[in-house]
Parts: structure tokens; C-alpha cells; sequence
């Protein structure tokens, strides 16, 4: 497998949207290989999140890892290992939470975004297998922060003011 470059703001691919991914291309090499080579640039740059876009591939795939040392007194009970496929947000709650986020993509600053609190997502894993999942707090954020690279936004659009340098 290989690291790949992370696009970095101000590369056009990143304001661009992402293309579903076809269940019959799901389980093929290339698949395998995308998915892998975000997995391992993701856990080279110390990164939680990565979406295709920020490797400057256009389609819906998103790999996360939450280490359990980000969540440790979270009631989550599934790996911390996500591939998801064509993820839609199909329920947002009216409350929101605010966390601190910083971007793979956004080198060195890091912005307080607030989103919603609540959230379901659903998506197709490697094996083309349908989820639904259910997500709250800081899962919901990290959610939603790689979600919104597939349709061109990053974090920075939703702070007020400035970024702060991290």
C-alpha cells in the first residue's frame, strides 16, 4: 500500500463534490487499495478522519479511527475502525454541541465549530453491507467533519471568526 498526499486548503479539489461509489465497484482491488492507502496516510499524518477528497479522489469514501483515549467514558461500543461508503446524514437533531477541530487538511489551526448534537448515518461498509448508525457528541462532530469533505466544505466554513494556529 502507499501514503498518499493530503490535499491542503486552497486546492480546488477540495471545494469539489465527491461521486458515489457503485455497489458493483465496492469490493474491488482498487477499492481495496483506496480504502488501505487512506487508513495508512490517515494513521501517518495522526490523523482520526480522511476522506477521499483529501487525497484528491473524488468519491464518497471516508475511513475514521477513533482511538479510545479521544472517548473514554463514551457508552460507544463498536471498533473504532469506520469505513464508510456513500455515508448521508438521514437525521439531525435541533441541539448542538461545540467542539475544538482541527483538519488533515488545514495544517496547523484549529477553529471551535459547533454542530448538531444528534445525528444518524447511514452507509455502505467495504462489503457493501448497509448501516445505520446513531451518534452523539464528539462521534457526531467527527461524523459530520468527514461527511462534509465529500460536499466540498471544510471546518473553517462554519467558524466565526478566525482560525487559531495550533
Amino acid at each position: 500500500m502507499a501514503l498518499r498526499p493530503i490535499a491542503t486548503i486552497g486546492n480546488p479539489v477540495l471545494r469539489k463534490k465527491a461521486k458515489p461509489v457503485s455497489k458493483n465497484k465496492i469490493r474491488t482491488m482498487e477499492m481495496r487499495t483506496l480504502i488501505k492507502d487512506m487508513q495508512e496516510t490517515m494513521q501517518a499524518a495522526k490523523g482520526i478522519g480522511l476522506s477521499a477528497p483529501q487525497i484528491s479522489v473524488l468519491k464518497q469514501v471516508v475511513v475514521i479511527k477513533i482511538p479510545h483515549e479521544i472517548e473514554p467514558h463514551s457508552v460507544w461500543t463498536k471498533p473504532s475502525d469506520y469505513i464508510l461508503i456513500n455515508p448521508r446524514i438521514t437525521d439531525i437533531a435541533h441541539d448542538t454541541t461545540s467542539f475544538w477541530e482541527e483538519c488533515l487538511s488545514v495544517p496547523h489551526l484549529k477553529g471551535f465549530v459547533t454542530r448538531p448534537k444528534h445525528i444518524t448515518v447511514e452507509y455502505l461498509d467495504q462489503e457493501a453491507n448497509e448501516y445505520s448508525l446513531k451518534l452523539e457528541n464528539f462521534m457526531a462532530t467527527v461524523f459530520q467533519h468527514e461527511i462534509d469533505h465529500l460536499n466540498g466544505k471544510l471546518y473553517i466554513d462554519y467558524i466565526d471568526g478566525l482560525p487559531y494556529i495550533n
